[in-house]
């Protein structure tokens, strides 16, 4: 994924999403740990300080971050052609990365309304260098 080679015709980019969200989702602690979730969201109004916050996360944690930020930023320079938004992916994103039970992301986006704090956060990682 991170060769900058295009994906090839054999390879469905909703599987490879579907996957990457369900090993995200699999995994025992979230991306964002609940401490940090929870001090970012106290601190979203400020994105430098939601930001040096995540840089005090366990240094996996980080690079986790790090490199899904940048693997949004890609999907993004390709909104022409992918349809996706920067809504969404936030949306999604936080459900993803912040939370510990990802299941509302089944239904849809709309479920994912309550996720309002925690997608300015990620509009934070997706803007800001980290």
């Amino acid at each position: 994924l991170d060769t900058g080679q295009p994906l090839g015709p054999s390879l469905d980019p909703h599987s490879l999403a579907e996957a990457l969200i369900q090993l995200l989702g699999s995994l025992p602690v979230p991306v964002i740990p609940p401490t940090f979730r929870q001090q970012c969201i106290d601190k979203r109004k400020s994105p430098e300080a939601c930001l040096e916050v995540l840089s005090r996360m366990p240094s996996e944690h980080l690079a986790l971050v790090r490199y899904l930020a940048s693997f949004v930023r890609e999907l993004l320079a390709h909104s022409d052609t992918n349809k996706l938004t920067v809504r969404a992916v936030g949306v999604l994103m936080a459900a993803v990365v912040m939370e510990q039970d990802w299941s509302d992301f089944q239904d849809g986006l709309e479920p994912m309304r309550h996720l309002v704090p925690e997608q300015e956060v990620m509009m934070h990682i997706f803007r800001g260098p980290l």
